[in-house]
């Protein structure tokens, strides 16, 4: 379909990360540095035993910002597990979008628990 963008004023642009839905929790961006994502994320992995999303991310300097993740039906971030060399909170979250408030200098590892329906 078609997306239309109102507002954005003369000269100015809008920055977009699309990315493909995927069946379990993962990353979709964030708002760490310009390539929402691509170059801070440097890893995720999704554990389905456990049903927990690990994270590593890589950026030089001291960061606060957002993480955003995709939560498919059924999953349900509810807990922040395994933080090393920042801090990580839940933030706010839509029908499909987890945002986790990130706090770190250069590197922070950290793992999201999802409670999915029915288990």
């Amino acid at each position: 379909g078609d997306l239309s963008f109102r507002g954005i004023p003369p000269h100015g642009c809008k920055l977009l990360s699309i990315t493909p839905a995927a069946a379990v929790p993962s990353p979709v961006g964030s708002n760490l540095h310009i390539t929402c994502g691509a170059y801070d994320i440097k890893e995720s992995k999704f554990d389905t035993e456990k049903n927990s999303l690990e994270l590593a991310l890589e950026l030089p300097g001291k960061r606060d910002g957002k993480i955003f993740l995709f939560a498919p039906d059924g999953f349900n971030a509810i807990t922040i597990d395994e933080v090393t060399g920042g801090s990580a909170t839940i933030g706010t979250a839509s029908k499909h979008l987890q945002g986790i408030n990130v706090r770190f200098r250069d590197a922070m590892k950290f793992s999201v628990r999802f409670e999915k329906d029915g288990i």
